[in-house]
């Protein structure tokens, strides 16, 4: 490996974040505003310890000066790929544009799908795509990207969702009875209105999810993390929805006979508990002011058998 000259080496002050590499790593792309602010004849502003200050968001910055270093793009989990995308547009770098662009461009367009039917949709990247008003019918999506993909009004009966991709997609008023959605991430996502009867849910990422006025007769929601999502007005009549997050969910007028919540966690739902049979909630997770809460007299709190935990 060639000795970088100490005078090459940077401290850079990006929104209060201390990075230090080379003048070299910065010239990379020759053309870039990064090479341009830091090219020998830069005028940049400095802190008091004398790093050049950059006004930019350090979360998105990393995996650009990362890129910049190795000419590898790796994104942590958690940090938005659309935030590094701006970044490297901002930054003017050529090759990381074009590197990011290629991989959100998508396997099919609208346009591919009706044209080609039928269509293998498995491990494709559909992200961004709008398949709203089509007719989908036991097709197989399994391990695909679907982020931010639409499927309003679709027909979906029986399909396999198996293990994709999908945050922030958007699924208001399918008919998708019967579809497997199982160990998929769809938080964010929105099924709205949606014909869910026996949808498979199970294990699957729906934090802050909407299922508002939805049809989830007899659905599968067991192991299923659905933090903070919206289930008001939804029809959850014989639902499965055990060993579940059902943190801060809204169950707001939902239609919950017969469901099973056995051993989920409540705390923070707005439920209504006279509603909920005695035999499905054993184990389930309340806190101590929602337990003081619950309607019902202290002989019928314990036949539920909840585990009582402080409020956080």
């Amino acid at each position: 490996m060639a000795k970088v000259e100490k005078s090459q080496w940077l401290r850079i002050n990006v929104g209060g974040t201390i990075f230090s590499t080379t003048k070299q790593t910065l010239l990379f792309d020759k053309n870039s505003m990064l090479a341009k602010m830091f090219s020998s004849t830069m005028s940049s502003e400095k802190d008091d310890t004398g790093a050049y200050l950059l006004d930019r968001d350090p979360i998105y910055f990393r995996p650009v000066l990362n890129f910049l270093r190795t000419g590898q793009l790796i994104i942590d989990e958690g940090v938005s790929s659309e935030g590094v995308f701006l970044e490297a547009k901002f930054f003017q770098i050529t090759a990381l544009i074009d590197l990011m662009e290629a991989k959100n461009r998508p396997d099919l367009t609208r346009r591919d799908v009706i044209v080609r039917r039928p269509v293998n949709f498995e491990s494709l990247r559909l992200a961004n795509v709008d398949l709203s008003g089509l007719s989908l019918q036991k097709q197989s999506f399994d391990y695909a990207d679907l982020t931010e993909a639409n499927f309003e009004r679709c027909q979906m009966e029986h399909c396999s969702i198996y293990k994709v991709e999908a945050p922030n997609s958007i699924w208001v008023s399918i008919v998708g009875k019967y579809s497997d959605f199982r160990e998929s991430n769809l938080s964010n996502s929105h099924f709205d209105r949606a014909n869910l009867i026996g949808a498979n849910f199970s294990a699957t990422l729906l934090k802050n999810g909407s299922f508002t006025y939805s049809n989830c007769t007899s659905a599968l929601f067991q192991k299923a993390n659905l933090f903070g999502s919206d289930f008001s007005f939804c029809t959850l009549c014989y639902a499965k929805l055990q060993d579940s997050d059902f943190r801060n969910v809204n169950f707001t007028s939902a239609d919950i006979k017969e469901c099973h919540f056995t051993g989920s966690d409540l705390r923070g739902a707005k439920i209504d508990w006279t509603k909920i049979g005695r035999t499905s909630t054993r184990n389930v997770k309340v806190s101590r002011s929602q337990y003081k809460a619950i309607p019902l007299s202290e002989e019928d709190k314990v036949e539920m058998r909840l585990i009582v935990l402080d409020d956080e």
